[in-house]
């Protein structure tokens, strides 16, 4: 009876639900273009090394524009910050189809992205960190990853074969009028404004603050093992592949087993078992990088890439469901928010140029041994996550 209650408690909540569906919407759109943009810049004859450059030059508008739009920010409610997000990702996605034609968007576009970026997961995570219920934030956390990998799951597919049948240009096009779609469930959203005594000083007190120290050190490991993830693995499966339609299916099964995975984990985070899966999965995900140092072949290379996302799946619900319950715990949600994004985007403004002096210097097989090797030393940064208690935090937290 007690689990009937747990599921039906999951979806009485209207805010949550269309938090949900906004957040299913916009990962279907951005699975049928982000996953592809890097290899969208090698068809375009950019090096290896430019690839990185575009995203550390997001990296570095991000940091900027935070500090420049704080101000701003603070006016709108997380309900606004996610509609003002939109035209920004749509004029991002919609531009990349036309820089064959005009190569300054390559500089350009970042720009968009950032503030898309900045605006939108600020608004989404104190949104869903309030709607969450004290109890249910790792099923919460694991039917939104589930909702999203479903969503996600048919993309990469689809718009590998829509690549294929249309080319880039039409896809982003595609994406772009599923993304302005995205934000209408945001209507059922009541307005909270959770910025409104914010300044850039607060926010980096949240990074200074000695509590916070494993926490911030868990992501920095997440900020940089991602970069690895999202841009080196998937151009290394490419190149394994060889073809676009096929690598789009090979992303899109491993989202399926990972979709499994979240939803299991989501329980057993809610069980006092959050460390304990934390543990497990970053040490078998350390491995996995580690194995991919010596795989060769399509069949190898899909094994191992299904697996690892079923590792991810695991490790991300733990780490998530931490996330919020810091959240929930401290006594400025937004200053706490605002502070993980800068450390992301601050550890891949350091990362992301060592990545690609690498690329430019390093054969291509060298480069992904040596990223590989990156993805598994930054990959135990999340055991960090367990040395995080929430009653040292409210203990010392200075309050901003």
């Amino acid at each position: 009876m007690q689990h009937i209650r747990s599921h039906f408690h999951l979806f009485r909540n209207r805010e949550m639900d269309s938090l949900y569906f906004t957040l299913a919407l916009l990962h279907f759109g951005e699975g049928l273009i982000s996953i592809f943009i890097p290899i969208y810049f090698l068809t375009l004859e950019y090096k290896l090394w430019e690839v990185f450059l575009f995203y550390f030059l997001r990296s570095a508008f991000f940091i900027l524009a935070t500090i420049i739009l704080l101000p701003q920010m603070k006016k709108y409610s997380d309900k606004m910050l996610m509609f003002v997000s939109t035209p920004f990702i749509i004029f991002y996605f919609f531009g990349l189809g036309f820089v064959d034609i005009w190569p300054v968007l390559f500089y350009i576009l970042p720009l968009f992205s950032a503030l898309s970026l900045l605006l939108f997961n600020v608004g989404y995570h104190l949104s869903f960190a309030d709607a969450a219920d004290e109890g249910f934030i790792g099923r919460e956390v694991s039917v939104r990853l589930v909702g999203s990998m479903l969503a996600k799951f048919a993309a990469p597919f689809a718009g590998g074969a829509l690549i294929v049948a249309l080319g880039f240009r039409y896809v982003f096009v595609v994406g772009s009028i599923i993304l302005l779609f995205s934000v209408l469930p945001l209507f059922y959203l009541s307005k909270k404004k959770y910025l409104s005594h914010a300044d850039i000083d607060a926010v980096f007190g949240f990074i200074k603050n000695k509590s916070l120290r494993p926490f911030n050190i868990l992501g920095i490991g997440y900020a940089t093992e991602s970069m690895v993830s999202w841009i080196v693995w998937p151009i290394f499966i490419y190149f394994t592949v060889g073809s676009i339609e096929e690598f789009g299916g090979i992303i899109s099964v491993g989202l399926f087993g990972g979709a499994i995975m979240t939803y299991m984990v989501g329980f057993l985070s809610d069980t006092g078992k959050r460390r304990r899966v934390m543990t497990i999965s970053a040490m078998a995900l350390c491995l996995i990088w580690l194995v991919r140092l010596f795989i060769s072949g399509v069949y190898a290379v899909v094994e191992i890439h299904i697996i690892g996302d079923i590792i991810v799946a695991g490790l991300m619900v733990a780490w998530t469901s931490q996330f919020y319950s810091i959240a929930r715990g401290v006594n400025n949600a937004g200053l706490f928010i605002l502070s993980r994004e800068i450390i992301y985007h601050l550890a891949r403004a350091v990362f992301l140029p060592i990545l690609a002096i690498l690329a430019y210097f390093l054969p291509i097989h060298q480069f992904f041994g040596i990223s590989f090797v990156f993805g598994a030393l930054f990959t135990l940064f999340y055991l960090f996550g367990n040395k995080q208690h929430l009653s040292k935090i409210n203990k010392d937290m200075v309050k901003a």
